[in-house]
């Protein structure tokens, strides 16, 4: 069946599902207009209006049983906005002047919650709400990598910033292993890899 027609008249950007055995999906969607809805398994509700004068780009969710869910999105002017499942905060603005192309979230069992974001700038930001400095933002690797971020996976962990590995717009993947020398290392490594395998295709 059909959850959704063509009302909303813009783009599902990014869509996170929580399967239920006993009944529909919860599902959440972000909007090309920048809209937030919810499907709690037999109807609509919006969680965000079109205002944010951008759109949905990226999405994590925090599923809350029958109660609405916990959003955490980024957003195409970079900013990312978090719904705490009653109203929204803004946990970074725009200043970044870049697509929040990747995101991923942990909820923590002592109710903090973590944020990595990788940038269309090439840039990977790490937010902990814990964190009393920057708003809570650390850099985990800047914009010289040249490129777009596209894709990124998480190693969240007890304390301390995760581990992280990232895919690039030039093919390369990153590794980011909370140790600034380490990684170094290991981009070289990853880099050096890849251009072998690109030399052995041609």
């Amino acid at each position: 069946p059909q959850l959704a027609g063509t009302g909303w008249d813009s783009t599902i950007n990014t869509m996170a599902v929580n399967w239920q055995s006993s009944s529909a999906p919860q599902v959440v969607v972000g909007l090309g207009n920048s809209a937030v809805e919810y499907y709690n398994g037999s109807s609509w509700n919006q969680l965000h209006d079109n205002s944010w004068d951008t759109y949905v780009n990226s999405m994590a969710v925090n599923w809350q049983g029958s109660s609405t869910p916990q959003v955490v999105v980024g957003l195409g002017d970079s900013a990312v906005e978090y719904y705490n499942g009653s109203s929204w905060t803004e946990l970074h603005n725009n200043g970044w002047a870049s697509n929040a192309r990747q995101l991923a979230a942990n909820w923590t069992s002592s109710g903090e919650l973590e944020v990595v974001v990788g940038l269309t700038s090439g840039a990977v930001e790490y937010y902990n709400s814990s964190n009393t400095s920057n708003g809570g933002w650390t850099e985990l690797q800047n914009t010289s990598w040249g490129t777009y971020v596209n894709t990124l996976a998480v190693n969240w962990q007890s304390s301390g910033a995760p581990q992280v590995v990232v895919g690039l717009g030039d093919g390369a993947v990153e590794y980011y292993n909370r140790s600034e020398e380490h990684t170094s290392e290991l981009q070289s490594q990853f880099r050096i890899s890849y251009a072998v395998f690109c030399l052995k295709k041609k």
